[in-house]
């Protein structure tokens, strides 16, 4: 007999002799007890359906640099969004998986020159990569909202690891 369940048996004959109830006794760990683990829940977590997230609000206020971001901006960091856009011309045509999704075809090439607020960064985490098309895509992952440097270059405000991308 283990020492345990010594003690539980003086425990016990102890509370039998006086007439109280014996004290609690945490049962055995590790491998030694009989003790079921607790049942664990058989149900899925809900899975977190991504905020649709619009253009207005990645880009509707003028951006300067080492600015502070509007509140309703960065309170999208770590969030799992949706947002569709078009992606910047690369050399690269099949299986791209990092790109820069553009709010519309005007600012990637013939229009004014794009502000950093109206572009994301895509790095595709999951899945393949995406083909390269004029048409819209809509990407689905978690965004990252603040200046992203590379010594003095200013690379990114807003990136999104997408873990899904489809055409719209």
């Amino acid at each position: 007999m283990t020492m345990h369940r010594w003690l539980l048996l003086l425990a016990l004959t102890a509370a039998a002799c006086d007439g109280t109830k014996p004290p609690p006794v945490d049962p055995p760990k590790g491998n030694g007890g009989t003790v079921d683990p607790p049942p664990t829940s058989a149900t899925p977590p809900v899975p977190v359906e991504p905020e649709s997230l619009s253009w207005q609000r990645l880009s509707g206020y003028a951006y300067t640099q080492r600015m502070e971001l509007p509140k309703d901006v960065t309170a999208l960091a770590g969030q799992k969004v949706e947002i569709a856009g078009y992606l910047y011309p690369t050399r690269q045509t099949r299986d791209i998986k990092e790109f820069i999704l553009m709010r519309d075809q005007g600012t990637c090439c013939y229009g004014p020159q794009a502000q950093y607020n109206h572009f994301v960064w895509v790095r595709i985490v999951k899945g393949p990569g995406v083909n390269f098309t004029r048409e819209p895509v809509i990407v689905t992952g978690t965004l990252r909202v603040g200046e992203k440097w590379d010594g003095d270059y200013l690379e990114s405000i807003y990136e999104l690891d997408a873990e899904e991308h489809r055409r719209s």
